[in-house]
C-alpha cells in the first residue's frame, strides 16, 4: 500500500477519455504514456501535484471496463478498484465528443457506492458545440460537470480549484528518503511478478503476455524503518525488434528509470540463461554508474529440471532420497556453476548474483540484504592511510607513456561516492591508457571490494603547491 503523506486524488474513467493527458497536465510533465491506442495505461501511476500552495498526490489509472472478467481488462479493473479504495477524492473523466455512455453510467453507479467525494470532469470540450453537450452528463447523477480540455489546458484552473475545495487538509509527515531500485530486464522475465512476490500482494499487473508493463511504476516497500522504492519497468527488447509508438516510449522510460535509481536489479530468466540483450542492458547500467545486482528468476524451473534428470537416472534402481542435505548440496553446486557462466558472459559487472523464484517466493527477500550491502559499497570511503598504501603499491606498475613525456603518478584521492569516484594526479595524465585505468580499478576492488558498484576514475594534471 502507499504511504499516505498527502491527500490523494484518483483519476478514473473508461478507456481513451484522456486520463493520462490530464494526469500529465496537472503534474506538469509527461510521466504517463499518452497514445491514441486505448488501454496504454495499465498499472497505477503515482505523482505529486500542487495548486494554490497546497500539495496533493494523484493516481493515473487504466481504462475501466466494469464487466471485464478475464485478461488484461480484468487486471486493470482490480488496479482501479485499489486506487479508488486508497483515494480521498475521485475524479471521473468522461468524453464530451462521445456523450454519456452505458459504461460511464455503470462506472458512476459503482463510484457512488464508494462513499467518497466525486468530481465529474468532461474532457475534450474544445468548442461551443461541445459545451452544449455538457448538460447530457447530468444524467450520471454526479453533480455539476466541469468542462475541460486536457490536451489544450482549458479550464484546468477551475478544475483544480474544485479539487482543492474537496480534498482534506490533512498532511502527514513526509516519508524518509529511501533506496530507489529499478527492476530492469528483457520482456517476460518476471519483473512485475518479482515485485509482487516481494510485497506479497498483487500491487502490479502480472500477465503471461510479454510486455504487460509499459510505464515505469514506483512502488514503496517498507521493512521496519527502511524504505525502498522499486521501479517496475517495461521489458527492453533489442532495438531492431522495437515497434514505434507505445513500445518505444516504454523502453525510453525504462532507460530513464536508470537515471533516477540508486541500484538496478538486472533480472534475467535463469531457465534460458544470460542472453546478448541481457548483456546490452548490463552495459546501460554500467554507463549510468549505478549499483547493480544480478537476479536469476525462475530458478524453480531449473531445480525441477535437475530433479527430473536425477529421477530418470535412478529409474529401476532402489529408491534413494533426493531431498535434504544432498538436495541442498546439489543446488549449491548448480548455483556455483551458473555464477561462473554469468561471470564469463558479463565480465564487466562486479555484482552479486542471486537466484530466486518469483512464483514461489524462494529467496526473494534475500535481495533486500544484497541491496543493503550494495548501498554500503556505494557509500564506502576507505581510510586515507590505506588508500595511500594501495596507491604506492600500484605505482610499481608504471603506466605507459611517451619517451618525451613520461607519465609520473603523484597521488590518488577519493572525490565522490555513488559511484565511488577517485582522482589521480599525474604528469601528462592525457597519456594514461584505458588499460591502466582498469588496472587501478582492479587494485581498488582487491583492496576494498566495491561489490555491486562501478568505480569511476578520473585523471588530473600535476597539483599546484
Amino acid at each position: 500500500m502507499r504511504e499516505k503523506c498527502e491527500p490523494l486524488m484518483a483519476i478514473v474513467g473508461r478507456p481513451n477519455v484522456g486520463k493520462s493527458t490530464l494526469f500529465n497536465r496537472i503534474i506538469g510533465e509527461r510521466r504517463a504514456i499518452v497514445e491514441r491506442e486505448p488501454g496504454v495505461t495499465r498499472d497505477r501511476i503515482y505523482a505529486e501535484g500542487e495548486w494554490g500552495g497546497k500539495s496533493f498526490s494523484l493516481i493515473d489509472t487504466g481504462g475501466l471496463v466494469p464487466d471485464a472478467s478475464q485478461g488484461i481488462s480484468s487486471l486493470i479493473k482490480e488496479q482501479v478498484r485499489i486506487a479508488i479504495q486508497e483515494a480521498d477524492l475521485i475524479l471521473l473523466l468522461v468524453d464530451a465528443q462521445c456523450g454519456p455512455t452505458s459504461v460511464d453510467e455503470e462506472i458512476g453507479r459503482r463510484l457512488r457506492k464508494a462513499d467518497k467525494p466525486i468530481i465529474l470532469a468532461v474532457n475534450k470540450v474544445d468548442n461551443l458545440e461541445s459545451e452544449t453537450a455538457i448538460s447530457n452528463f447530468y444524467q450520471l447523477g454526479l453533480g455539476e460537470p466541469v468542462p475541460i480540455s486536457a490536451i489544450h489546458g482549458l479550464r484546468i484552473n477551475e478544475l483544480l480549484d474544485k479539487v482543492m475545495e474537496l480534498l482534506p487538509d490533512e498532511k502527514a509527515k513526509a516519508p524518509p528518503p529511501g533506496i530507489k531500485v529499478a527492476v530492469v530486464g528483457r520482456p517476460n522475465v518476471g519483473k512485475s511478478s518479482f515485485i509482487n512476490a516481494l510485497l506479497q500482494e498483487e500491487r502490479l499487473i502480472v500477465d503471461e503476455e510479454p510486455g504487460t508493463t509499459r510505464d515505469a511504476v514506483d512502488t514503496i516497500f517498507r521493512l521496519g524503518e527502511e524504505r525502498f522504492i522499486f521501479i517496475d519497468t517495461a521489458g527492453m527488447r533489442q532495438r531492431g525488434k522495437v515497434r514505434r509508438g507505445v513500445e518505444s516510449y516504454s523502453i525510453a522510460r525504462a532507460q530513464g528509470s536508470l537515471e533516477r535509481c540508486d541500484i538496478a536489479l538486472l533480472l534475467f530468466d535463469a531457465w534460458e540463461g544470460v542472453s546478448t540483450q541481457d548483456s546490452r542492458i548490463a552495459g546501460y547500467i554500467e554507463e549510468k554508474g549505478k549499483g547493480v545486482i544480478i537476479v536469476g528468476n525462475k530458478w524453480d524451473l531449473v531445480i525441477k529440471n535437475q530433479i527430473s534428470k536425477i529421477k530418470n537416472q535412478k529409474c529401476g534402481k532402489p529408491h534413494q532420497p533426493i531431498i535434504g542435505k544432498p538436495m541442498q548440496a546439489m543446488e549449491s553446486e548448480m548455483m556455483k556453476e551458473y555464477r561462473e557462466i554469468i561471470r564469463k558472459k558479463l565480465p564487466f559487472l562486479f555484482a552479486p548474483i542471486i537466484f530466486v523464484s518469483a512464483l514461489t517466493g524462494h529467496r526473494v527477500l534475500k535481495v533486500i540484504d544484497l541491496l543493503r550491502e550494495v548501498t554500503r559499497e556505494q557509500m564506502l570511503r576507505p581510510a586515507k592511510s590505506i588508500l595511500d598504501r594501495v596507491f604506492q603499491e600500484a605505482k610499481s606498475h608504471r603506466p605507459p607513456g611517451r619517451r618525451a613525456k613520461p607519465v609520473r603518478l603523484q597521488r590518488l584521492k577519493q572525490v565522490g561516492i555513488k559511484p565511488p569516484t577517485f582522482a589521480f594526479y599525474a604528469d601528462n595524465p592525457e597519456f594514461i591508457s584505458e588499460s591502466y585505468r582498469r588496472y587501478l580499478s582492479n587494485r581498488l576492488r582487491q583492496a576494498f571490494g566495491f561489490q555491486g558498484t562501478p568505480i569511476k576514475i578520473i585523471s588530473k594534471g600535476k597539483r599546484k603547491r
